[in-house]
Formats: structure tokens, C-alpha cells, sequence
């Protein structure tokens, strides 16, 4: 956490210029890596699910995106903005998302309830569909929040694919 005054610091003193030429630099080799490797984001890009991403320019891959297998009263989608990432021993060990819209809130709770998400961090981290919270939730406080919602309760078996 000490690395963060740091850099907010640098990025403050740095020339707005600077920063979008380092933007397009990092936007170029981006898509560059997305056809070396064949990259697709179709299904981020299907009209269903364009109104649940929360920035219209960032969307998960399809090769790494997280599938909702849990379905809802509400939603019988299996699609949500969140991508797996490798830990450093190559094993999927992380997701990251972004934050859920208000009506992606439940589907952000399915995805965490269906990988055994323990720790959730985050700019800013919902605790309930309309309040917002600075920091992490610990998984018993993710617990005592679903536990009154019937769409977040798991239905049937699911493994943890993590």
C-alpha cells in the first residue's frame, strides 16, 4: 500500500500528454496481443449483454471470461464482465471484474458465491445493491448479505472451477 501515495503522487506531477501518449502505447500493444493470440469478445459484445458492462471499450475475453453456471429467478444468463487471471505458478488464482451496475448486482454475487470468491477488494466494494463501501468484504460478511436473498442462494451442485 505504500507504493499507491507514491504513485498517485507521480501520476499527479506528470504532464496530462505524457499520460495519453502512454495510453495509446499501452491500447496499441493490447491489440497487437489480441490478435497474436487470437483473442475474441464476442460474447461481451452480444446485445443481451452489452447493457451489463459497465464501460463499453472493456470487455472480457472470451477464452478467460467467468461463465455463471448458478442461474436466477431473475436471469438465466451466464454472462458477466469477469475475466480469470493467473496467479504467478500459472494457476487461474484471481477474477477481476468491474463493479457491478444495479442491475448486476446479483450476478456479481452469483460469480462470487459459484468460485468461492474469499476476498473481494476493490476501488470501491458493494454491500448491498445501493450502498458502497471503501476496502474488502471478509466471506462471512458476503454471507450475512446473501443470506436474506433468495437470487443469491446457490441451486444444485456446482464445483469450484478455480
Amino acid at each position: 500500500m505504500e507504493l499507491l501515495p507514491s504513485l498517485l503522487s507521480t501520476l499527479k506531477s506528470m504532464d496530462p500528454g505524457t499520460v495519453d501518449q502512454e495510453y495509446s502505447v499501452v491500447r496499441s500493444k493490447s491489440l497487437l496481443l489480441k490478435k497474436e493470440h487470437d483473442l475474441t469478445t464476442e460474447v461481451g459484445s452480444l446485445k443481451e449483454n452489452i447493457k451489463k458492462n459497465r464501460y463499453k471499450d472493456i470487455l472480457p475475453y472470451d477464452q478467460t471470461r467467468v461463465v455463471l453456471s448458478l442461474q436466477t429467478s431473475g436471469s438465466h444468463s451466464d454472462y458477466i464482465n469477469g475475466s480469470f487471471i493467473q496467479g504467478a505458478s500459472g494457476d487461474c488464482k484471481y477474477i477481476a471484474s468491474q463493479g457491478p451496475l444495479s442491475s448486476t448486482v446479483t450476478d456479481f454475487w452469483r460469480m462470487i458465491w459459484q468460485h468461492s470468491v474469499k476476498w473481494v477488494a476493490g476501488e470501491l466494494v458493494p454491500i448491498s445493491s445501493s450502498l458502497w463501501a471503501r476496502g474488502g468484504l471478509h466471506p462471512g460478511q458476503v454471507a450475512s448479505l446473501l443470506q436474506d436473498n433468495p437470487d443469491t442462494q446457490p441451486r444444485g451442485e456446482h464445483t469450484n472451477s478455480m
